[in-house]
C-alpha cells in the first residue's frame, strides 16, 4: 500500500496510499475475514493509521530507510464493531425494525436542505486561512480543556481530542 523503491528498476513504485490531494477514501472493515493478520497486513494497518491521524505517508527506500511525506486524504470507516483504525468521529448506526421510505426521506430531505451549498461550503472552509485565536479565547480553550481532562469518567481527553474540537470549531467559527 505504500510507495517502495525498486533498486532492480531503478524506480519508485506507486503505492495504493499514494493518493491525489483532497481524496476520499471509503476503508469498508465488514468484508474483513477471522484469522491471523500477517506481517504485510499489519503494515499496511499501520500505514492507513498514519494517514487518518498523521496525514503522513512514508515511502519505503529498502535498508530500513524511510521517508514521509505530507498527505490530505479523509477517510470514512465502515466497521460492523469497532474499527482496527484510528477514528475522529465514531458514529453507531442502528438497524430499524420497520423498513424505512428511502425514497421519501430523499425526497424531503431535498426539500428542506440544499446539499450544493454544504458541499461548497465544507470546500471553502478548506482553503480559508486560520488567522489565529484572541488571548481571551486561548485562556477559555485552556480552561475548558483542563476542565475535560479532570471530568473525564473513563474518557481521556488529550492533545488529539483537543485538536479535533478545534478543527471542529475553526470550521463552524468560519
Amino acid at each position: 500500500m505504500i510507495p517502495r523503491k525498486d533498486y532492480k528498476s531503478n524506480r519508485l513504485v506507486s503505492g495504493l496510499l499514494q493518493l491525489p490531494k483532497g481524496m476520499q477514501v471509503l476503508v469498508d472493515e465488514t468484508v474483513l475475514q477471522p484469522g491471523q493478520l500477517l506481517p504485510q497486513g499489519l503494515e499496511n494497518l499501520k500505514s492507513i493509521g498514519n494517514v487518518i491521524s498523521w496525514q503522513k505517508l512514508a515511502y519505503d527506500f529498502g535498508f530500513d530507510y524511510r521517508i514521509e511525506f505530507e498527505s490530505d486524504v479523509r477517510m470514512l470507516i465502515i466497521s460492523e464493531g469497532r474499527s482496527l483504525l484510528p477514528c475522529d468521529v465514531v458514529l453507531p448506526l442502528c438497524p430499524m425494525q420497520q423498513a424505512p421510505d428511502y425514497l421519501a426521506i430523499k425526497q424531503r430531505l431535498q426539500e428542506c436542505v440544499n446539499f450544493g451549498q454544504i458541499r461548497q461550503y465544507l470546500t471553502a472552509v478548506q482553503h480559508i486561512p486560520f488567522g489565529g485565536v484572541s488571548k481571551a479565547l486561548q485562556t477559555q480553550i485552556e480552561e475548558d480543556f483542563v476542565t475535560d481532562r479532570r471530568d473525564c469518567h473513563g474518557n481521556v481527553a488529550t492533545g488529539d481530542s483537543l485538536h479535533r474540537k478545534a478543527g471542529g470549531g475553526t470550521i463552524v467559527c468560519c
